[in-house]
């Protein structure tokens, strides 16, 4: 199928632009522009696919078929599409958007239950028609042109359904659980169109439908209630259908991609995009990955979690389009509907990486208290600091002027190892109920003058990731010890935490997922009234032997992590302590490329903890449902996909 070299490096040079690790990528191919116009020009697509396998832009499975190895590259390389299950989703194989997922997991999971798949039975079939998602009570959105496919407007102005060949209404429901290898149905039925947008006036391509009363309806998605910039990420959720409009060969492609499973609930990255041309003002261009199924989807921000807008078209090889969250809440309130709003989140600004930037922590800060957990009425634990025993390996650095060993932030403490200039553990306590959202906050990584630089990681093995440099992961993460009295002490305690001597080498997504969620899932499960937990993080030092640390840009890389939470359990009332381990062995650099695998990730005993880290967590071990109380229970090692595989009771 020929293609026009104009329109190719039209859409080239947009996307090059826009993603200079591509262009390093084919500059790294030894194939310039031209090059790449005349193998897309004179080259079967199943050869000029390979071609873009072998530039390493096939990593993942996002794709819209084209036939010009330019849109190719638009979406083969990070507008990936996965199933949503349980009202959780799986994780591309592209890293950065997998990070970028994983990281705004907890904003979208509460949404994916109140997206659903319209389905309309006409009196002899019943066949899906778009996606429809709850915006008020009772009331779910879609779009005008999937809603007229089961109703009109009468001459009156008033939506009426359909009839049958016996002049009976059609039956529509709307199913919130039809995902990939289920049977479970969750089908809710439209009780009345409410509203259909006249096509002829140039009002934006909605519908909302009334469902009938139901106790598993689920709940509305909040409106954002400003405009999203173009460069904002999103994902859309809804049930792509295979689309007849995709030429023939491209149709084969599109088969592959999605392996032949359609109709089921799906979640596409991507980001928003200017608005090319003359457009209505309510219209909003993005890039995700979409079908003909789609149209209805909704457009989750993944900085807050709430809807961006309602997905209703796409243009073949240039771009996808929404109604605007602001234009949707107009109509609702037209109506008399009443939707949740929210203002966007603050987006973070870059990281500034000042080279040799320092700063002192002044002394008053206490840093982790032993003291923490002390419920109302109940008994106050005292859970000290992890002692550094003979059995760990390495020496224990010391501050400036005598000042001893541990380093004091606020609401949490480190103690470094001298030789691989990497913390021994980071401890932190965490008060649920006084945290701040301090997210649009990102300071600089420093380095802590209270300790000697030789003694500090700033930039050796930490950059560019494409550079086969790794990412610095942070052991307190960032949001645990943001809390306090006010908003001003949680931006402190953020700051903290942006200490080179709170972080080790990582590659990315690796600090996300469970690993990212073991705090939040432990805060569910404490004592409520106070929502305290304590907890301890750091790496698994292997200084020699078969599965010692490599080393990369003369930096000793830690392949293992622990962490070990301690809260009061609110069923139990007893106090808590469980230990988990998780590997980036499988994703560590080779000598040539990243080879991305799954994370193994697993909750240990505190007594294994203890054994390979040679730290002492005093009487913790005898808090932890894991362990039998015997010697050989330091060998149990329990498998995690997700937090429910957590075992907080004996």
């Amino acid at each position: 199928m020929p293609i026009d070299g104009n329109r190719f490096r039209e859409v080239a040079g947009r996307v090059l632009a826009k993603r200079p690790d591509l262009a390093l990528k084919i500059r790294s191919s030894n194939l310039n522009l031209d090059q790449l116009v005349t193998h897309a020009r004179t080259t079967p697509l199943a050869d000029r696919l390979d071609t873009a396998r072998k530039l390493s832009i096939v990593e993942s499975i996002g794709f819209r078929p084209d036939d010009a190895l330019a849109e190719s590259i638009v979406e083969l390389f990070d507008r990936p599409t996965v199933f949503v299950t349980h009202n959780d989703f799986d994780l591309p194989a592209e890293p950065k958007v997998a990070s970028r997922l994983e990281r705004a997991r907890t904003l979208i999971k509460p949404r994916l239950a109140s997206v659903g798949l319209v389905e309309v039975f006409d009196g002899s079939v019943k066949w899906p028609v778009g996606t429809a998602w709850m915006v008020a009570d009772g009331i779910a959105v879609t779009n005008r042109h999937v809603a007229e496919k089961f109703a009109a407007l009468n001459e009156a102005g008033t939506p009426v359904f359909l009839t049958d060949f016996r002049n009976r209404d059609y039956q529509v429901t709307v199913d919130f659980a039809e995902e990939r290898g289920s049977n479970a149905e969750k089908e809710i039925r439209v009780q009345e169109v409410i509203y259909i947008a006249r096509a002829v006036d140039g009002a934006a391509d909605l519908a909302l439908l009334k469902l009938a009363q139901d106790p598993g309806l689920p709940r509305p998605i909040p409106l954002l209630a400003t405009d999203l910039e173009p460069g904002a990420w999103v994902a859309v959720v809804g049930y792509p259908q295979p689309d007849e409009r995709i030429p023939q060969e491209g149709r084969e492609v599109e088969e592959n991609y999605f392996g032949g499973i359609y109709g089921v609930k799906r979640l596409s990255p991507g980001e928003i995009d200017p608005v090319q041309g003359q457009a209505p003002a309510w219209v909003l261009s993005h890039d995700a990955t979409t079908l003909g199924g789609n149209s209805g989807s909704v457009l989750i921000d993944l900085a807050t979690g709430s809807a961006a807008g309602v997905h209703f078209k796409g243009v073949f090889r240039k771009a996808n389009y929404a109604v605007r969250a602001t234009e949707l809440a107009r109509v609702l309130n037209r109506l008399g509907l009443t939707a949740v709003s929210v203002a966007p989140a603050p987006r973070p600004s870059p990281e500034v990486m000042v080279a040799g930037e320092e700063e002192a922590v002044p002394e008053k800060f206490p840093g982790y208290k032993a003291k923490f957990i002390s419920p109302r009425g109940g008994k106050t634990f005292n859970i000290p600091l992890p002692k550094i025993t003979d059995r760990a390996p390495g020496t224990v650095a010391q501050l400036k002027n005598g000042r001893g060993t541990v380093l004091n932030y606020r609401n949490f403490s480190v103690e470094m190892r001298k030789d691989r200039r990497l913390c021994y553990y980071s401890a932190v306590n965490i008060d649920g109920s006084a945290t701040f959202d301090v997210k649009g906050a990102r300071p600089g990584w420093k380095y802590d003058n209270r300790l000697d630089r030789e003694l500090q990681i700033k930039d050796e093995c930490y950059g560019d990731e494409s550079d086969g440099k790794f990412s610095r992961g942070h052991m307190t993460r960032r949001e645990d010890p943001n809390w306090g009295k006010d908003r001003d002490d949680a931006v402190i305690s953020n700051k903290h935490t942006f200490f080179v001597t709170n972080a080790c080498p990582q590659i990315q997504p690796f600090n996300a997922g469970i690993w990212l969620e073991l705090e939040d899932y432990a805060l569910e499960n404490c004592e409520q009234d106070q929502m305290r937990i304590s907890v301890f993080t750091g790496p698994i030092f292997r200084d020699s032997g078969a599965n010692a640390d490599p080393e990369y840009f003369g930096v000793k890389v830690p392949v293992e992590f622990w962490k070990i939470i301690a809260f009061k359990h609110d069923e139990t009332k007893e106090l808590t302590a469980t230990g988990y381990r998780l590997s980036q062995r499988n994703l560590l650099p080779t000598a040539e490329e990243f080879v991305f695998g799954q994370f193994a990730k697993s909750q240990v005993t505190i007594r294994f903890i203890e054994r390979v880290t040679g730290l002492d967590f005093h009487f913790l071990r005898d808090h932890d449902p894991l362990d039998s109380g015997e010697e050989a229970a330091g060998d149990v090692i329990r498998p995690l996909r997700t937090p429910r595989d957590i075992v907080f009771k004996k």
